[in-house]
């Protein structure tokens, strides 16, 4: 599910629950387990999300082979 960037905004602005699913915001700690639970359970997108935080880490071997086995997942 997506939404766009101006009802992203304004959520954020608000700050109070997800406009999908109606749920508490998670901080970003609990952001990173969320992906990296998709990214072990093969979710292409979070793999990529993964590959994204090793590049700006620079971590760039990693990224690669996250890059790499999403591509071949399809994303």
């Amino acid at each position: 599910k997506m939404i766009c960037d101006g009802c992203d905004y304004a959520n954020e602005l608000r700050d109070v629950e997800c406009p999908l699913c109606c749920q508490p915001v998670p901080t970003d700690e609990e952001l990173d387990l969320n992906v990296m639970k998709r990214a072990e359970a093969g979710d292409p997108v979070a793999i990529r999300q993964m590959g994204s935080k090793y590049s700006e880490r620079g971590d760039y071997e990693a990224a690669l082979k996250n890059f790499t086995r999403a591509a071949k997942l399809g994303d």
